[in-house]
């Protein structure tokens, strides 16, 4: 179909100057890899070179082949960004899931060693084991939500307080309102 008018938005669609002896070789030349060559299409197209080049300057070819390549480039841009995306999501949601593995390792853990040490039995876990494994996990809840983590580090050692002393702690938490 013949086009009436120029599309200065899509210089590679056909154009008023495209004849139906022009519009074909354009159409080669543009699918041809990068960089392109003349001399290549007229090879493969069997047209004599020297068509190809007043063509080629006449009707504006190396202007459309880089407007057509410029377009190529933005799709692949946006696919390669929607693609990222798309990772980044499902990376955030695998990040989430195991976070959540672990605080609930970290809870169940603190539970055990309450009821193991009632019971006088031998703790898996030691106090500190546990309160580093719970910094550990607010810590990357923190850094997963894009918050700060700089006043999760805690300068005690809570390691070295009793049972009875983490208890009494934990109930003044959450008296005080806190988790």
């Amino acid at each position: 179909m013949l086009a009436l008018t120029y599309d200065a938005e899509h210089p590679w669609y056909r154009q008023p100057c495209d004849t139906e002896f022009s519009w074909p070789m354009f159409q080669a030349f543009r699918d041809l890899p990068r960089p392109r060559c003349l001399t290549a299409l007229a090879e493969a197209t069997g047209k004599a070179i020297g068509t190809l080049r007043a063509w080629h300057r006449e009707h504006g070819w190396g202007l459309r082949v880089a407007a057509w390549d410029d377009h190529l480039d933005r799709k692949l841009q946006a696919t390669v960004i929607d693609v990222l995306e798309e990772d980044a999501r499902d990376r955030a949601k695998r990040h989430i899931a195991l976070l959540l593995d672990l605080e609930a390792l970290a809870v169940k853990a603190a539970e055990e060693c309450l009821e193991r040490a009632d019971k006088g039995e031998k703790l898996r876990w030691s106090p500190r084991e546990i309160v580093q494994m719970t910094k550990a996990t607010i810590e990357l809840q923190r850094l997963i939500y894009g918050e700060t983590t700089a006043n999760v580090h805690n300068t005690h050692d809570l390691g070295a307080l009793t049972l009875e002393e983490l208890d009494t702690m934990r109930a003044l938490q959450l008296k005080a309102g806190g988790s």
